[in-house]
């Protein structure tokens, strides 16, 4: 029987956010402390969550849902590449070579007709990067570099700096971009250019800006003096939308993942903690 979906994503969202991230966030001492009970908790659910997926979520040909196209496939890779499974594992084997059946001509890894080619391109970019210890995915890697950076909303669909799209990405099915897929297009661009420096990076920040509740220098769309609370939401393109719904004013209201989103867009692109629209993304978290 194929595995659910939810089954497949909740496994591998378990993998890839919880043990790596576990020693960072307290200090000295009681970061210490913290981070061994929280092994002693996470290592048996990690490991489970390796067995779902190598022994019952992949099917023979190397894939995860694959009715869904090659996104979740990749992320249920990445996460077992992060959790110390090595390219040549073969259940991991199995999935690269799946994944390399949707290398296109044009550099990006997708479906074909798919609408979804930001999404399935940034998962695979995250997926072969985690894969990439030898330099053996160097030239794909490049390649869907290139197709990622074409892909943004620029000057390159007509839009320049004024336009509400600019820097963003978004699905080949709606007309306009969004904080979804352009957040994950910048996970797999970090992973092309640390320091968040890129054209591409810079660019995406004026969308980025553009999606947050907060009136500034980087942002003037018309929403963002009716909801001014510091978070963010899906999009100000097309007439603007949030899927948390609008405010009796007339607003776009903030939601969390778009919040974290926003928030994580920036530190990418290597805005600091003292910027407005960092200490306003985090006051909204705190608040909420």
């Amino acid at each position: 029987m194929m595995p659910s979906r939810m089954h497949v994503g909740f496994a591998c969202l378990l993998l890839v956010t919880a043990i790596f991230p576990v020693a960072s966030r307290a200090s000295a001492d009681e970061g210490a402390k913290a981070a061994l009970n929280r092994r002693d908790t996470l290592e048996p659910m990690v490991a489970r969550g390796v067995a779902y997926l190598t022994e019952r979520g992949q099917l023979p040909d190397g894939s995860f849902s694959p009715h869904l196209g090659p996104a979740v496939t990749a992320l249920a890779t990445t996460a077992l590449l992060q959790q110390g499974r090595a390219a040549d594992d073969p259940a991991v084997a199995r999935s690269l070579a799946y994944l390399q059946g949707f290398v296109r001509e044009d550099g990006g890894i997708y479906a074909e007709d798919s609408f979804y080619r930001s999404y399935e391109t940034a998962l695979a970019i995250q997926c072969f990067s985690a894969a990439n210890q030898d330099g053996r995915y160097r030239d794909l890697l490049q390649k869907a570099h290139n197709y990622a950076v074409q892909l943004q909303w620029d000057e390159g669909e007509g839009h320049d700096r004024s336009h509400p799209a600019y820097g963003g990405y978004g699905y080949g099915k709606h007309k306009r971009a969004d904080l979804s897929n352009t957040s994950m297009m910048l996970d797999a661009l970090k992973l092309m250019d640390s320091g968040g420096n890129h054209e591409a990076i810079q660019r995406a920040m004026i969308f980025v800006s553009r999606c947050q509740n907060l009136p500034s220098d980087q942002n003037r769309t018309p929403f963002a003096n009716k909801n001014a609370d510091g978070g963010f939401y899906y999009t100000p393109d097309a007439g603007g939308f949030s899927q948390a719904g609008t405010t009796d004013e007339g607003g776009l209201r903030s939601y969390a993942s778009m919040t974290y989103a926003g928030l994580k867009s920036m530190i990418y692109a290597g805005v600091g903690p003292d910027d407005p629209r960092v200490k306003a993304a985090l006051n909204w978290i705190q608040q909420h």
